[in-house]
């Protein structure tokens, strides 16, 4: 078995491994929720989050496409929780174990919770970037 440090691209495969230490279940986003702020300010992300915990990034455009409508990228940060019979794994305060099998990213004995924790990594590797034309 490889590591996700493996994957291409890496940025976005680092943050997947980031957002799979947090836990994060349904109605219980507490953790993913102030990560993700954090990111943002070490970023100079400039982040509104509404009474709920929904989080909005802004990233000014890149001189010349100040013009150019806006695009959103939009993700969930919570995941389905779901274990194989016999795992002890408590969601609340246990990471997610990515690990790669054959020709796919899995995790050790529990959902992955990559239907949008890859979004999340996605959206932040764009928002990180610092030679990305936004």
């Amino acid at each position: 078995m490889h590591t996700l440090k493996t994957l291409n691209p890496q940025n976005v495969w680092d943050y997947f491994e980031e957002i799979c230490k947090i836990p994060r279940p349904s109605k219980k986003e507490e953790k993913i929720i102030f990560w993700l702020e954090n990111f943002a300010k070490n970023n100079h992300i400039s982040v509104k989050k509404d009474a709920i915990g929904n989080l909005l990034f802004f990233k000014k455009a890149s001189s010349g496409l100040e013009g150019v409508p806006v695009t959103v990228l939009q993700a969930h940060v919570d995941m389905v929780c779901e274990k194989n019979a016999g795992v002890i794994h408590d969601f609340e305060q246990d990471p997610i174990k990515p690990l790669i099998s054959g020709e796919w990213v899995k995790a050790s004995g529990t959902t992955l919770g990559a239907d949008n924790g890859i979004g999340i990594a996605m959206i932040l590797a764009v928002f990180s970037d610092p030679d990305l034309i936004h």
